[in-house]
């Protein structure tokens, strides 16, 4: 057994406390590996809103190195540093089965609980195709939020639509996923891309990630946005909060179709939904608007990770630029409640 420390959630309201438990030695598939610094995801939000049946473990993107390997694990080895994601990997110690969906086994006072993947303690034990291999002279606070907010709000505008240059772009939600939305928009020559948050200071900051022009959400908000369209609206409505007032917000943004000549604008859901929408499929049919799904941005990690750290290298992705707020893991409520309120600009991480 390896004893280590966690940030474990047993109450609703009671914040999460840092307790000891132990981890059995890797399956044939699994990986244990010594977290250095972990990202903090909007999305655990919705975890905590809810009373949990057994003590959970939270976290998804991390940086780290692997201390101990499966016997059947051909893409890593001990002493590699590694990206830990919750997007899978698909490679050579790939099963045909998908068992790395399974829960692993951990201890926490003698007691056997299942955990799925955790990156909010010291050490974490998980399936191999949830790492991804880096090299040893990266930088890992940056690469800490590949895992999730690189993949899904830089990836998804690479992935999940077919961006044409000078094409127009709106994000609706400016924080850490919405930025490097923006960041990959540029990169990918749409013009003008808009930024629409309800924090003014989020909105300047997305300044930094090459938004052309910035709205505060509110009740002038569409109408000021589609004029500064030229009443037209845009080519693609990125929704990176998941709220039915951000959804209902992006499909009204979106282009109307010119019947005949030019089809309508999409929708890329990309936020985590808190809520199950409606939708206006009359509107969707006559105005030929397209809803896309973002899981993940669409990536494929062995595929997407060794092109999004060569942008990161040249600086065309801003990793260094959205880590705004570093933590220690015995700060994990003060975190958490920064994030709540609103005081984290872009992407908040833990150093462990």
């Amino acid at each position: 057994m390896i004893e280590t420390s966690a940030a474990i959630y047993r109450k609703k309201g009671k914040g999460l406390l840092i307790e000891k438990i132990y981890l059995p030695d890797p399956k044939k598939d699994e990986v244990v590996v010594k977290i250095i610094s972990t990202g903090i995801c909007h999305s655990q939000l919705i975890n905590l809103s809810r009373d949990p049946k057994n003590p959970e473990l939270l976290g998804h993107e991390a940086t780290g190195i692997i201390i101990k390997k499966g016997k059947s694990v051909k893409h890593v080895n001990v002493n590699d540093k590694v990206i830990v994601s919750w997007m899978p990997n698909f490679n050579k110690s790939s099963t045909k089965d998908k068992s790395y969906y399974k829960p692993v086994n951990i201890f926490l006072e003698k007691r056997k609980i299942e955990a799925f993947i955790f990156t909010w303690a010291e050490k974490t034990l998980i399936n191999s195709q949830f790492v991804t291999r880096v090299p040893k002279s990266s930088n890992s606070d940056d690469l800490s939020i590949m895992g999730c907010a690189g993949i899904a709000g830089y990836g998804t505008p690479y992935n999940c639509v077919n961006i044409k240059k000078n094409q127009s772009a709106i994000v609706v939600g400016a924080g850490g996923l919405g930025n490097l939305a923006i960041n990959a928009l540029k990169n990918l020559g749409c013009k003008p891309v808009i930024a629409i948050d309800i924090d003014n200071k989020k909105l300047k900051f997305s300044k930094k990630f090459g938004a052309d022009k910035f709205f505060k959400s509110n009740q002038h908000c569409i109408q000021r946005t589609k004029k500064y369209l030229n009443g037209i609206g845009a080519d693609y409505v990125f929704d990176m909060v998941g709220s039915l007032e951000t959804f209902n917000m992006s499909i009204k943004l979106a282009k109307e179709c010119i019947p005949g000549k030019k089809s309508g604008g999409s929708i890329i859901l990309v936020g985590f939904p808190k809520d199950k929408p409606s939708v206006d499929t009359r509107n969707l049919l006559m105005s030929e608007k397209k809803i896309i799904g973002s899981r993940g941005g669409s990536c494929i990690p062995h595929r997407d990770f060794k092109k999004f750290l060569t942008h990161y290298k040249n600086g065309k992705m801003k990793l260094k630029q959205i880590v705004t707020k570093k933590y220690k893991l015995n700060e994990i409520n003060k975190a958490l409640n920064d994030l709540k309120s609103g005081k984290i600009l872009g992407r908040a991480i833990i150093k462990i």
